[in-house]
């Protein structure tokens, strides 16, 4: 029996107005999202998204489901009815008193709970694609 393999992928658009403000509002001054900060390389957009879609798609038909865990933003240009693409919130998997979140590994320490996600996961951010 092949073993079945997700991909898991965390993303964020750190260009959206609603998620700056939403940050700022939970995070001390010398951490909000600012234009001159460093912070905002961490979510900065470099377009390569929609590639890396069109490549696993290519080069990695055997991948299972794609599991795209967001705070709830949806990337304008994604087919959310691809029958390989599983949309996933925060809220859907994380237990409420740890959100919001802007923390990467409160995320991964909580991937387990993800409704379906088979036993064998690549995990990926999009910081690292």
């Amino acid at each position: 029996m092949e073993e079945k393999i997700d991909f898991v992928v965390l993303w964020v658009d750190g260009n959206d107005p609603d998620f700056i403000r939403e940050k700022n509002k939970y995070t001390s001054n010398s951490l909000q999202v600012d234009n001159d900060g460093d912070n905002l390389h961490r979510y900065r957009d470099y377009g390569t998204f929609n590639y890396w879609f069109r490549m696993v798609e290519k080069h990695a038909p055997w991948v299972n489901n794609i599991y795209l865990i967001t705070n709830g933003q949806k990337p304008e240009w994604l087919n959310l009815n691809h029958p390989k693409l599983k949309w996933v919130r925060h809220s859907d998997f994380m237990p409420e008193e740890y959100l919001p979140t802007f923390n990467s590994a409160a995320i991964e320490l909580n991937l387990h709970r993800i409704e379906g996600l088979s036993e064998n996961f690549v995990f990926l951010t999009m910081t690292c694609i």
